[in-house]
């Protein structure tokens, strides 16, 4: 009952945007454009309008029940729809004559709908968290669990009285010595009792606690749950306190909950690399003559070869050749064993400022971190991004320690946070949290952020 409520009220809700939106579509262009108003107000473009914002607004779940969800949430929502909204009407206008008006009042009827809808909204809520307090369009729920995490559940319910939820009581898990549960929490039965109570009682959805229960108990449950037709609701709190984020899919037409250890998922990534390709690419055509001019000067410097190629470890452990200019003398790597007891850098990283293994051309480029723009070309075949936790050497690799690994969970990068915060005055142990800090909070900006400040560090020397 209460979810055809919820349709009826969503299908009201598409009404009022679909009448609003037109009335300040025509009153911005009256009010802005009134020497245009009658070119464009005879457009089909004109009358679709109001429909591409409906359509944006359905398409990212506008109309379903925002019951418990925050009003920012419900505010970001709409500035996306708002926004394809707009992209929506440029295309409806491409296809039609003085289909859109200037774009000054275009961004002020963008404006006024995302105002208007979010009001709409707004006032909304405060009408049914009125209703809700005073015991209209409540639902009735049944918690399966008596343990602490049954408690929280019950105590967050009561602290949000404007949800409209009401607790009926609790189902033990398994059986209990004493009165004690019976009193704190309302216990109303058992578990196996599930069925005969929700006949008994008015229950409009069950909130199962998973982490008392076994997978079959579970499962047994939520068919009887499903044989009376009662919403069941499965809290997946034990999984919350990982650290990846999930996400609902499907696997051989199977629900499965997936848990991502990255933020750089799906559509992330893709634009992520499309990026990578993009700014790589215009690097380096831009930056060619230099290369050029590197590599010949690296010639006549010293002996040996232009581009120094090393082994390193790359996303999911994959190996690749990292490329970079050769800044040290021709077998530097055998000639290893004389320097490393002058390691600079604790954990399994070698670091040394002056090692004596570097050219004196090696040392300015270093300085300037030239000698890494060979890997433009990594980033180009997908080894390494712009951005992301510079890539270890195996043998570092086989000495980390196992939540060090995380940071291989995504593509190494040309550059990262711990680059642009003092390079070899970081520890080893706080150069990996920050890459791992980078990896939990990835965002566009983020990137942005850290390339913004790479080429003042590259002119610091840093």
């Amino acid at each position: 009952m209460l979810r055809e409520r919820a349709k009826f009220l969503g299908s009201l809700l598409a009404v009022f945007d679909l009448v609003i939106v037109a009335v300040i579509e025509l009153y911005v262009i009256l009010t802005f454009d009134p020497q245009s108003a009658y070119d464009i107000l005879s457009t089909p473009s004109f009358l679709a309008a109001p429909w591409v914002f409906l359509l944006a607004l359905h398409n990212f779940g506008a109309y379903r029940s925002f019951r418990v969800s925050a009003l920012g949430e419900e505010a970001l929502l709409i500035v996306r729809s708002v926004m394809v909204g707009g992209a929506g009407m440029v295309v409806v206008a491409w296809l039609t004559p003085h289909g859109l008006p200037e774009r000054p009042v275009l961004m002020v009827l963008l404006v006024f709908v995302f105002v208007a809808l979010c009001s709409g909204r707004l006032c909304l809520r405060m009408v049914l968290r009125f209703a809700r307090i005073r015991g209209f369009n409540v639902r009735y729920f049944l918690i399966v669990g008596d343990g602490l995490r049954a408690r929280e559940i019950r105590e967050e319910l009561g602290l949000q009285a404007y949800w409209g939820i009401r607790v009926l009581g609790h189902l033990q898990t398994m059986p209990r010595h004493g009165s004690a549960f019976s009193r704190d929490l309302d216990v109303i039965g058992e578990l196996g009792e599930l069925g005969s109570i929700l006949q008994r009682y008015v229950v409009d959805a069950v909130f199962f606690v998973v982490e008392e229960l076994s997978p079959s108990t579970l499962q047994k449950a939520l068919e009887c749950c499903q044989q009376l037709g009662v919403e069941a609701l499965v809290d997946l709190h034990p999984f919350e306190k990982m650290s990846g984020h999930l996400q609902l899919s499907e696997f051989a037409h199977s629900p499965l909950l997936v848990i991502q250890q990255t933020r750089l998922e799906g559509s992330r990534a893709f634009f992520k690399r499309a990026f990578d390709i993009g700014v790589a690419g215009s690097a380096l055509i831009g930056l060619s003559p230099l290369m050029l001019l590197i590599a010949v000067l690296i010639k006549f410097d010293t002996p040996g070869p232009m581009l120094f190629r090393q082994r390193r470890v790359g996303m999911r452990g994959r190996f690749f050749t990292m490329l970079k200019f050769r800044t040290m003398v021709d077998g530097a790597e055998q000639l290893r064993g004389m320097v490393a007891q002058r390691n600079e850098m604790n954990g399994p990283v070698f670091k040394m400022r002056h090692d004596p293994r570097i050219t004196w051309l090696g040392h300015h480029l270093r300085h300037l971190s030239f000698d890494e723009l060979p890997q433009l070309w990594n980033v180009l075949a997908g080894h390494m991004s712009m951005v992301g936790p510079r890539p270890p050497l195996p043998h570092e690799v086989e000495q980390y320690q196992s939540w060090q690994r995380r940071r291989l969970s995504v593509r190494p990068g040309l550059t990262c946070s711990w680059q642009v915060r003092g390079r070899n005055d970081l520890s080893f142990e706080r150069w990996m949290k920050l890459d791992l800090d980078y990896i939990d909070n990835w965002s566009w900006w983020l990137d942005l952020k850290i390339l913004w400040r790479t080429l003042p560090a590259m002119v610091r020397g840093q």
